[in-house]
């Protein structure tokens, strides 16, 4: 059965289009643009005014979007199936250089928390090898 969708549903979308518009905006003024598992220290690239992409957050944007073909560049790709979606989802999306709001804006920077999951590192040793972006793991 199909409900009817949250009131809230207009704001939370014009929330994560004003963000992902903020990170492509930055990027293409030159600016600093993190990408960063949701373990990252938000707080101090806020404070430093750097403009962030979450892989879980933007992982769960194209699964809710229904952009499962990600996964198949992710697979047409040899990563494995046993990696987590969040991970094959945005990995998918570099190569197709497509995504639910468009191509993400390449980062300055990539940061990882090794403390997540196993698979943390490596997802984001890929992203940035693929975006030739300096990655710092804390």
């Amino acid at each position: 059965m199909k409900g009817k969708p949250f009131a809230s549903w207009p704001l939370c979308k014009s929330l994560v289009d004003q963000h992902y518009r903020a990170a492509a905006q930055a990027n293409g003024e030159g600016k600093p643009l993190v990408w960063a598992g949701v373990a990252a220290p938000h707080e101090i690239f806020r404070a430093m005014e750097i403009v962030g992409i979450w892989g879980e957050t933007y992982g769960a944007l194209c699964g809710g979007t229904q952009q499962s073909e990600l996964n198949e560049v992710a697979d047409d790709a040899g990563y494995s199936r046993n990696v987590c979606g969040y991970s094959r989802m945005t990995i998918g999306s570099m190569p197709a250089n497509k995504g639910p709001l468009g191509a993400l804006p390449r980062p300055t920077v990539v940061v990882c928390n090794k403390h997540a999951c196993h698979a943390q590192v490596k997802w984001w040793e890929q992203i940035a090898r693929h975006c030739a972006a300096p990655l710092f793991i804390r």
